[in-house]
């Protein structure tokens, strides 16, 4: 038990030290001007490689422990900041316009509305799913985390909707426009 302890906490040490070369990998390719997508893929396959070659260090002959809870965590954390990015990527691109729309109150503004939310979403998506495809996920898993963003941002949608229409701009807008 105590090896098996000792195990775990040198694949947890492993596990915290590659998220961290993951995020700062990211940011430093990043800085360098390499797209996103690019990035993603190289630094996660990197750290994903540096991890499998640690384990493999790690490993106990004959004990039939494995790091794949470990691998699956360090994948879903490296998945996380890429989610981030892209909800970031959505609340800029949704928020901004659909306020800068209801200000607008055109006769058409709720078209206009549902095409920034559909392109903007499917964009992300679209870019989502390029980055994903680093990660070699199942086809139920990528959908699950297209539906998380369209889901996010349909709810972003719905919030700045409600701010407009709680302040009262959305209403009298509609009423002063010929």
């Amino acid at each position: 038990m105590v090896v098996h302890d000792a195990h775990d906490t040198m694949l947890m040490h492993l596990y915290s030290n590659t998220v961290k070369s993951f995020k700062t990998s990211l940011q430093q390719s990043l800085n360098e001007g390499r797209e996103y997508v690019a990035s993603i893929h190289l630094c996660s396959q990197s750290c994903l490689r540096e991890f499998d070659e640690g384990c493999e260090d790690a490993a106990i002959q004959q004990s039939g422990w494995n790091a794949d809870k470990f691998r699956k965590r360090l994948i879903c954390n490296m998945l996380s900041e890429v989610m981030a990015k892209y909800k970031k990527q959505i609340t800029h691109a949704i928020a901004n316009t659909v306020e800068s729309l209801l200000e607008a109150s055109e006769r058409n503004t709720w078209a206009s509305v549902r095409d920034v939310f559909e392109c903007n979403t499917e964009k992300a998506i679209s870019e989502f799913s390029d980055a994903a495809a680093s990660f070699d996920l199942r086809s139920s898993e990528i959908n699950t985390k297209f539906q998380h963003l369209r889901e996010f941002a349909r709810n972003l949608l719905e919030m700045k909707a409600r701010e407009e229409a709680d302040a009262g701009r959305v209403l009298k807008r509609m009423m002063d426009s010929p």
